[in-house]
């Protein structure tokens, strides 16, 4: 009868690893999501760049779902209903991608092939993805033409935050908490005569 219990725990253990915690599962269909839809990925990047979503959020869904947000909430980060939050921060990059491209996040068929998958590999491989569509989306809103991206102050406010999450995806370490335009005004006339980032 020991040597019943004894199987049984051992099997118990071999299947409670095999399963994988939300904030994984969640990053792993997210990951799994911009590759399918990896041609529609500047357009998505664009859009969720585009909306009023703070910057360390944008980052956790765009290239770092590893990093903590224990800045952000503090020590709720680490229990039950931080780890959630992380979940569902994930879960909303689902949305805005579907949002874009009208595909469906995939399923995750078979959960065991995934046991070994870190969310530190999953930020790896997401930021392969993001870097160089947010690189060329940076590229392409330099000649001035983009009415989201341009000379006026909410269209060069907006390449700011495009400018923050490409530093937060090439610096995955670092948080970037706003990028706000700043005037540089002639000191005689006042008027102004550029503009910069600060981030």
């Amino acid at each position: 009868m020991k040597l019943i219990y004894v199987i049984t725990s051992f099997a118990l253990v071999n299947f409670c690893v095999a399963e994988l915690d939300n904030l994984t599962k969640e990053a792993i269909i997210t990951n799994l999501h911009m590759d399918l839809t990896k041609a529609q990925l500047p357009e998505v990047m664009r859009n969720v760049s585009l909306k009023n979503i703070p910057l360390t959020i944008l980052s956790l869904m765009c290239s770092t779902p590893e990093n903590s947000i224990k800045s952000l909430v503090g020590s709720l980060a680490s229990s039950s209903t931080g780890h959630n939050l992380m979940a569902i921060i994930q879960y909303d990059m689902q949305k805005a991608i579907k949002e874009v491209t009208n595909i469906d996040p995939p399923k995750i068929e078979n959960e065991a092939a995934y046991k070994n998958v870190t969310l530190d590999k999953l930020g790896e491989d997401r930021r392969t993805l993001t870097l160089v569509v947010v690189k060329n989306l940076i590229n392409s809103t330099l000649d001035g033409k983009n009415p989201d991206f341009n000379e006026s102050y909410r269209g060069f406010g907006n390449y700011c935050r495009l400018l923050g999450l490409f530093k937060m995806i090439e610096n995955p370490r670092s948080y970037v908490y706003s990028a706000e335009v700043e005037d540089i005004r002639n000191q005689n006339t006042r008027l102004v005569e550029k503009r910069q980032c600060v981030t």
